[in-house]
């Protein structure tokens, strides 16, 4: 029975050509975050996380990686980008990633295949120089996914209101990092929440006390 359960979150999979290639090395900078979510509150969040990690920290710009599994939606209407967002997306359009800047924020939507979401998102990492760095995960997981997801220096686990005990903490163990790098949260979007964060906007006071850990981790 937890086995099924598991599998909601990890995805087992044979491995492509692209996910046993060699892939670039890992980074020891900047610090990841990563969080796991719904895919429809993957674009809502991803900017959550990174606008609460450029409140606690020294950071100009968020690099915000998204992968679904599927396509990713547009943004939609974004706040106009700031010089230091400008700058990153030029260099990750030069190196063949898709980068839209948008306030203090960068967004990048990976590929849905998971080996070559893990090559481009390592080539946008490389890239980012001292940015705030967001890896969103809203589709099942794959072991070549979770390699990556296991050099996070912090991993939110974003479950909607509601959620059940279990299934909270079954989403929080399946996590491939030291538990005391996992957090759980339960993270309720309003419509002016999910807005806001959404166009690089700002937290709604909810949101913030529901990140406030993220802030924290990021002085």
């Amino acid at each position: 029975m937890i086995g099924q359960i598991a599998s909601l979150f990890v995805r087992p999979s044979p491995r492509s050509d692209l996910e046993t290639a060699q892939l670039p090395p890992a980074l020891p900078a900047p610090a990841m975050v990563t969080v796991v979510c719904a895919a429809a509150d993957a674009q809502a969040l991803g900017a959550a996380v990174a606008l609460a990690a450029l409140r606690g920290g020294d950071a100009s710009v968020a690099l915000v990686l998204s992968w679904l599994g599927g396509p990713c939606s547009a943004t939609g209407l974004v706040v106009p980008s700031t010089a230091a967002a400008r700058r990153l997306a030029a260099r990750l359009v030069a190196r063949r990633v898709d980068a839209r800047a948008g306030g203090r924020l960068v967004r990048a939507s990976l590929p849905a295949d998971a080996g070559e979401a893990v090559v481009v998102a390592r080539r946008a990492l490389a890239a980012s120089g001292g940015a705030v760095a967001v890896l969103v995960v809203g589709g099942p997981r794959t072991e070549v996914l979770d390699e990556l997801l296991a050099e996070s220096g912090l991993v939110v686990v974003a479950m909607r209101p509601g959620a059940g005990e279990e299934i909270a903490e079954l989403a929080v163990a399946s996590i491939p990092v030291p538990a005391a790098a996992v957090v759980g949260c339960a993270v309720e979007l309003s419509v002016a929440g999910r807005t806001l964060a959404t166009a690089g906007a700002g937290l709604v006071p909810s949101l913030q006390a529901a990140l406030r850990v993220v802030a924290e981790a990021a002085r």
